[in-house]
């Protein structure tokens, strides 16, 4: 029986590599050289390795895949606006070490080690990102209902876990004889930008928003339908990425401006699901749909790396559509 084209792409050893070639040449054409983005490149190319890891120890995927690091790679590619920020490129490292650690957890009431280190992660993205702080208490909902490892002793290192990184900083604030800036560090908790102002984020961005989003929800709903094939304990994995996904759109919905913290969250907790059902399923219907999203996902990508080539293209488009004369 001959497979689809989405199947032995995701079944591919060398659809990784491609994937990697891809991303390279998106962040060029975008001027990583020129901006001189080592950091961000460097801490890109270590959270691909952290996400491939993330896969192969615990299995995400119940064929042999790359599949995960491949989804990732084209998401984070077609987010050009994210480049040049160090803070995302440091989130994608957090919490996808985060993620390493805590699910090594599962049904151990005995992992405070892990836990601890875990949470320390969770500190590190806070002193880049504070707003990570919002999403502590549903992490440790999840520890307790999803991992099931959860318990005072575990909850106890991970808060010194949450807080080690802030002791270690204090110190030198006492040293500079202001505490100033924790102040206004924590003080971005209270402060909220205009609700649902999206016109922070640039057309192409956007629609590869709404492409991602749709498809994690397809591929959500795949998953509640097929979950049984899978392991409880991938099932109980899947079930914290889509938390995390669904409840960072929502702020993302409510307060764009924090795109730079929100988009990578939303970017690590959908390609496990996306990859999870583009190699999974089989379909006619899902071969074109797969091919599709390639299409798209590359076009939106090009144009938030050339925006007036674009916007030249949308008024082009407009002209013709109006019967007006473009000349």
């Amino acid at each position: 029986m001959n497979k689809l084209l989405q199947n032995r792409i995701a079944e591919s050893e060398t659809a990784f590599f491609v994937s990697a070639l891809y991303a390279v040449l998106v962040w060029l054409l975008a001027g990583a050289i020129q901006h001189h983005w080592w950091l961000q490149l460097g801490c890109m190319a270590v959270a691909t390795y952290l996400i491939m890891e993330l896969n192969n120890s615990n299995t995400l995927i119940r064929v042999r895949s790359r599949m995960v690091a491949c989804s990732f790679l084209f998401i984070t590619s077609a987010s050009p606006l994210l480049f040049a920020s160090l803070r995302s490129s440091l989130l994608y490292v957090c919490i996808i070490t985060l993620f390493r650690l805590l699910f090594r957890t599962y049904q151990d009431p005995q992992s405070e080690g892990r836990m601890y280190f875990a949470f320390i992660f969770i500190g590190l993205a806070s002193m880049v990102a504070v707003h990570v702080l919002y999403f502590v208490p549903i992490l440790w909902l999840l520890c307790a209902t999803q991992l099931q490892s959860l318990n005072a002793r575990t909850w106890t290192t991970s808060f010194l876990g949450l807080l080690t990184p802030y002791w270690l900083v204090t110190p030198w604030l006492f040293l500079k004889g202001s505490l100033q800036p924790a102040v206004a560090h924590f003080s971005q908790l209270a402060t909220f930008s205009p609700a649902f102002d999206f016109s922070i984020l640039p057309a192409c961005q956007l629609a590869t928003l709404v492409l991602i989003a749709l498809l994690t929800l397809v591929s959500m709903i795949h998953f509640v339908q097929k979950g049984y094939e899978d392991r409880i304990r991938i099932r109980q994995i899947f079930g914290i990425f889509s938390t995390g996904f669904v409840l960072a759109v929502l702020f993302l919905v409510v307060q764009p401006a924090l795109y730079e913290t929100l988009l990578p969250i939303i970017f690590v907790c959908a390609s496990p699901l996306i990859a999870h059902f583009f190699t999974l399923t089989g379909t006619k219907a899902t071969n074109v749909l797969f091919i599709a999203t390639i299409v798209i996902t590359v076009v939106l990508t090009l144009g938030s790396l050339f925006p007036t080539a674009t916007d030249t293209l949308v008024q082009l488009v407009s002209s013709l559509w109006s019967g007006s004369s473009i000349f």
